[in-house]
């Protein structure tokens, strides 16, 4: 069998939908919050990230506030994956 002009199909990409301050954006699904920070183009400070190494969440540099939590729910932005219609602060003043 013969697989001169195949062309592989890839599985469909489902898109998250969520806010950075406010604005919406959609990252694909697994993607973190730094992840949907980039594409918002939010600048995100991180001090133990590092494309080439797995996140350990060590310095707590990288927190976001959850936007409609009854507490005060901080998360790391480099682990945490997004959910859908995720709303999060960068910066409350």
């Amino acid at each position: 069998m013969s697989t001169q002009g195949f062309v592989p199909i890839e599985a469909p990409v489902r898109m998250i939908a969520l806010e950075v301050d406010g604005r919406p954006v959609k990252v694909r699904e697994g993607q973190t919050i730094l992840d949907a920070c980039t594409t918002a183009a939010v600048e995100t400070p991180t001090l133990c990230f590092a494309t080439n190494l797995t996140p350990v969440n060590a310095c707590r540099v990288c927190v976001v506030e959850l936007e409609g939590a009854r507490v005060l729910r901080v998360h790391d932005v480099a682990c945490r994956t997004v959910d859908e219609m995720l709303q999060f602060v960068t910066q409350n003043l």
